[in-house]
């Protein structure tokens, strides 16, 4: 489907130091909000740029599962505020945004993060730990894989863990 009136413009600045006067049928933020140190500036910064009637904000996040463990260990460490649904779902209800939720069931392959020497496994264990493996040391990382080893489930020979996704679409000008 092709549709002549659609634009799409790349504005290379922060978030936080972004301003128009223009208003969107569509804001998106695809598992991004856990990056930013306060989840409230994303959040209502969408919102407030959503045309009113009918636009929508997508907030694609992470639901508190056993595999984010290692995120929020990992933001916690750098001084970011922990974003996952239930922060989404706070501030949301905070502000009497109004919302529908969706939830994707969904699984993460993860056999070579088993696999010694694996450079699939490395980028991984990389993606789940939001760092580099490689810089841990060996105790640690064998912690890190039998964990894994105790969230997966094994099947037809490969291992996968759960890492479902939570979808929240912003209406507004809805009650």
């Amino acid at each position: 489907m092709h549709n002549k009136n659609a634009r799409i413009s790349v504005h290379t600045t922060t978030l936080e130091d972004y301003e128009t006067e223009q208003h969107f049928d569509l804001t998106l933020m695809v598992h991004v909000i856990y990056y930013f140190p306060d989840p409230n500036i994303p959040i209502l910064t969408s919102y407030n740029l959503l045309k009113s009637p009918h636009g929508k904000g997508v907030i694609i996040v992470s639901p508190d599962t056993a595999v984010n463990f290692f995120y929020k260990e990992a933001l916690q460490s750098r001084g970011y505020q922990l974003c996952l649904s239930p922060t989404v779902e706070n501030i949301l209800s905070e502000r009497e945004i109004p919302y529908d939720k969706h939830s994707l069931p969904a699984q993460l392959e993860v056999t070579d993060c088993f696999v010694q020497g694996s450079e699939v496994g490395e980028k991984l264990l990389s993606f789940i730990l939001q760092f580099y493996p490689r810089r841990m040391q060996v105790s640690h990382k064998r912690r890190v894989v039998d964990y894994l080893a105790s969230v997966s489930y094994i099947k037809n020979g490969k291992r996968y863990i759960p890492h479902p996704t939570d979808i929240y679409i912003l209406n507004v000008g809805e009650v």
